[in-house]
């Protein structure tokens, strides 16, 4: 995941820099209607699609405070959508998906609930869309799954937003500082998983 973040930022760079982006223009241009760029981050992600995408095209077209508020208005419809669709009728259909792509995930005892859930959305591992469906197919309560998922996703977003934002205006120097904090972030986060000795377990 770290790779093709940083190769999409980088072709974002290069576009920018080189004027191949009249693809890019598409999307990041001030004549752009924020309101399709809005409409798509909101619907794809909950069907698979990479956030890191739409995140480093809404820091290309809003800016890095633009971009983190795209992103503090659509994360929270993801897990909104995730947690109603999980439970639904959709419930047999999204554990089948899951456990085809090979993840399964037991019930939470009432005592891990909240740190069990920290480290399974900031660990690194598991596709947004999988760890949104993932959480709430454990069966914790709304409201630890909601208001722990939320700042933490809001969170690791910055440094993506911020490689999208200082690509497309050509700064090189803020480039390499969110490649540095966002290849740092990953790397402790992969480190502790490690610790753990894996993926976070329910039991």
């Amino acid at each position: 995941m770290v790779a093709a973040t940083l190769m999409l930022a980088g072709v974002v760079y290069l576009a920018r820099k080189y004027e191949w982006s009249g693809w890019l223009d598409e999307w990041v241009n001030k004549k752009t209607p924020t309101l399709w760029f809005v409409g798509f981050m909101v619907l794809l992600p909950n069907f698979g699609f990479p956030i890191v995408a739409f995140l480093l095209l809404a820091g290309a077209k809003f800016g890095l405070v633009g971009g983190l508020l795209v992103a503090m208005v659509t994360m929270p419809v993801h897990l909104l959508v995730s947690f109603l669709l999980v439970h639904s009728f959709f419930r047999p259909l999204l554990t089948k998906m899951l456990r085809k792509l090979g993840y399964g995930l037991s019930r939470i005892p009432e005592n891990r609930v909240v740190p069990f859930t920290v480290l399974f959305v900031a660990v690194p591992g598991l596709p947004y869309a999988v760890k949104n469906y993932g959480l709430a197919l454990t069966g914790i309560p709304f409201r630890y799954y909601f208001w722990i998922s939320l700042p933490i996703n809001v969170v690791l977003s910055i440094p993506v937003i911020g490689l999208g934002t200082s690509a497309v205006e050509m700064d090189p120097g803020r480039f390499f500082f969110f490649a540095a904090i966002f290849i740092v972030g990953y790397l402790v986060m992969w480190w502790i998983k490690r610790k753990m000795g894996g993926r976070p377990e329910g039991r």
